[in-house]
């Protein structure tokens, strides 16, 4: 499997998310395509494909058992849905696009540090958010179009790089998403812990919501220890 991102996420950034000791280990995406679609006369480029992937805990790069990915994508667009387990009762969650649309430009992998690297063209976009019910299961879901920059919370170059061990303004908005079908995609799962009064709507719907700065690179001034707890990984074909 490839290697992760962010923690922004924590990071994310969203993101201290590395996958980099276990990219070689993981091998989490499968992908069945659409009978019908592939018998279909259309142009190979407007057919759609379907992915899906296992779920991963950052803690412990462990399976999250009963938990799955998916990811359709079509020539202009990508829609993922996540249903997962092992998350904190009555917590708040949000779920980001990380998003490679050059990946045969990154380093051993696409990881956190290639999103510094602007020949990789990489994003980074609110996907979902959910409180989560007593049972501690999430289900998600999310669409993002080429081009569409409404999920990016700029400005980035606000957040406090050092803690990435980056220096100057880091672009995480760029183009968004470029090439559906050619793009490596990340999904990563991240919570912001308990529902503060007044702040439930910032915490499902932003990356720092309810976060203290530490926990989101400078930018919150929360109370609460926010951090990427959950991924999955879709390659390019």
């Amino acid at each position: 499997m490839r290697k992760l991102i962010i923690p922004i996420i924590s990071f994310i950034i969203l993101i201290a998310i590395l996958l980099s000791a276990c990219s070689d280990s993981l091998d989490p995406v499968s992908v069945n395509e659409n009978s019908d679609l592939l018998n279909s006369s259309e142009p190979a480029a407007n057919l759609a494909t379907h992915a899906s992937s296992d779920v991963f805990r950052f803690a412990d790069f462990s399976v999250v058992e009963g938990a799955e990915a998916t990811l359709l994508r079509t020539h202009n667009n990508v829609r993922m849905t996540i249903k997962t387990t092992d998350l904190d009762p009555h917590q708040t969650y949000t779920v980001w696009w990380v998003i490679f649309n050059n990946p045969e430009e990154c380093e051993n992998g696409c990881d956190m540090p290639d999103l510094f690297n602007d020949d990789v063209g990489g994003s980074v976009l609110y996907a979902a958010g959910n409180v989560i019910g007593g049972n501690g299961e999430g289900n998600f879901a999310g669409s993002l179009r080429t081009g569409d920059l409404s999920g990016c919370q700029a400005p980035w170059d606000a957040f406090d790089l050092g803690l990435v061990d980056g220096e100057g303004e880091l672009d995480m908005c760029r183009d968004g998403l470029v090439d559906p079908q050619g793009a490596e995609i990340h999904l990563v799962v991240r919570t912001h812990e308990e529902k503060i009064p007044g702040m439930v709507n910032d915490q499902i719907n932003t990356f720092a919501g309810g976060c203290t700065a530490e926990s989101s690179f400078g930018a919150g001034d929360g109370p609460n220890e926010c951090e990427d707890q959950q991924f999955a990984v879709f390659t390019a074909d």
